[in-house]
């Protein structure tokens, strides 16, 4: 080759070079926010060595979108896995809840831990994964195991994701929706239900032996070493704590009224546990503290 001809082939090089980077700045409009970019959880040290080749991170919408699609053109036939397989399948040495930390990245709340409750996002989200993988064959079952790298992967066990497929069915709606407490704003303060089955027999046992027993070990007197020496009670003894627990039914009705002349008396200056030794018989509380401080910081009444 002569040295003219290398010089054309360098100067045809340069050119092309130069109309790329010259696409690719028109391409990228000014003043656009740079792409963002979500960090990757680092790899678990138990699991095994994960590939040197880091896996492209996709959103579970789009996961969906490609599962959707190789169902469509006919691939559920053939002998290629599902991408949404695949993805788990290769992201398996993350640490736990990866995905469901990544998709609260993405949506910009705050990264749950992983005891944490679900959101009605999240339980939408893996609701729909779920039903992917479960509608889905898979051609190496051992390898693969789709279901065990996605309950790795949401942070979940396999009972939590099938309590949510029975709640979805039984709602009219078909959505994940937590069950509502039937005794929501009420208390022992002031609900008669929770009076019957909070001052019962045994609790007012409890709270006796409790109090005489301060002393004593957290180990001796526990709730199941309680319940047993209660059911060997004799008749005759156990009335007594009959008797007590209906007394302090029959005063729990007025507890609302007695919280109010204990603030007028006091003139509000009182702790919570002054205020529980102020309403206690004999030094055993009719309620904690706690449940005092909850009726009262939850009544506008009171102010506290």
């Amino acid at each position: 080759m002569t040295k003219t001809s290398r010089s054309s082939s360098i100067d045809h090089t340069a050119t092309r070079q130069e109309g790329q980077s010259l696409r690719d700045e028109k391409t990228s409009e000014p003043g656009a926010p740079p792409t963002a970019t979500l960090p990757l959880p680092a790899a678990d040290q138990t699991s095994p060595a994960a590939s040197d080749v880091p896996v492209p991170r996709k959103s579970c919408s789009e996961l969906l979108n490609d599962h959707f699609l190789w169902v469509r053109m006919g691939n559920i036939k053939t002998k290629q896995e599902s991408p949404l397989t695949q993805y788990l399948y290769d992201n398996r040495t993350l640490p736990k809840g990866w995905l469901r930390r990544e998709e609260a990245l993405r949506a910009g709340l705050e990264v749950p831990n992983d005891k944490s409750h679900l959101s009605q996002r999240e339980k939408q989200t893996a609701f729909s994964l779920k039903c992917a993988l479960a509608s889905t064959p898979f051609l190496d079952q051992n390898t693969m195991a789709p279901m065990k790298h996605f309950v790795h992967a949401w942070g979940r066990n396999r009972g939590a994701f099938t309590r949510m497929l029975s709640a979805v069915l039984k709602n009219d709606n078909f959505v994940c929706e937590r069950k509502a407490r039937s005794e929501k704003g009420q208390c022992v303060i002031t609900s008669p239900l929770i009076q019957k089955r909070e001052f019962t027999p045994l609790n007012y046992y409890k709270k006796v032996m409790n109090r005489r027993r301060a002393t004593e070990p957290l180990e001796s007197r526990t709730a199941a070493i309680l319940k047993m020496e209660f059911d060997l009670l004799e008749p005759n003894e156990r009335r007594t704590y009959e008797l007590g627990a209906k007394a302090e039914l029959e005063r729990a009705q007025h507890l609302p009224e007695q919280i109010r002349d204990a603030f007028r008396h006091l003139k509000g200056s009182i702790t919570w546990h002054g205020l529980e030794a102020y309403l206690s018989t004999d030094g055993i509380p009719i309620v904690s503290k706690e449940a005092l401080r909850r009726y009262c910081k939850g009544n506008k009444k009171f102010f506290v």
